[in-house]
């Protein structure tokens, strides 16, 4: 017998899984852009190319695209996992 509470989370599954492969192709897509206009992109971002911590723009921006890029792969193997895998633990817990 179906729930309510599975029912409705059984529609929002797709919806989901779009919204984190979409949130993972955008962050992977800045992420990249980070890393390759690092140069490019100084004048735009920041007022000077030096930073007091010793590194310069370019390095914050392209550490910056690279982490973007692993959250970017995270999220999406989030997404490829499912989400109803979670969810079947967390239903399973409650009937327990």
């Amino acid at each position: 017998m179906t729930t309510l509470t599975e029912s409705a989370a059984s529609a929002c599954r797709p919806r989901l899984k779009l919204a984190l492969a979409a949130n993972a192709a955008f962050s992977g897509l800045t992420g990249v852009i980070a890393v390759a206009a690092a140069e490019t992109l100084i004048p735009v971002l920041f007022t000077s190319g030096d930073w007091e911590i010793g590194l310069s723009a370019a390095t914050v921006l392209r550490v910056l695209g690279i982490g973007l890029c692993l959250f970017a792969a995270g999220v999406a193997w989030t997404a490829r996992q499912g989400v109803s895998t979670a969810h079947r633990a967390d239903q399973t817990e409650l009937r327990a």
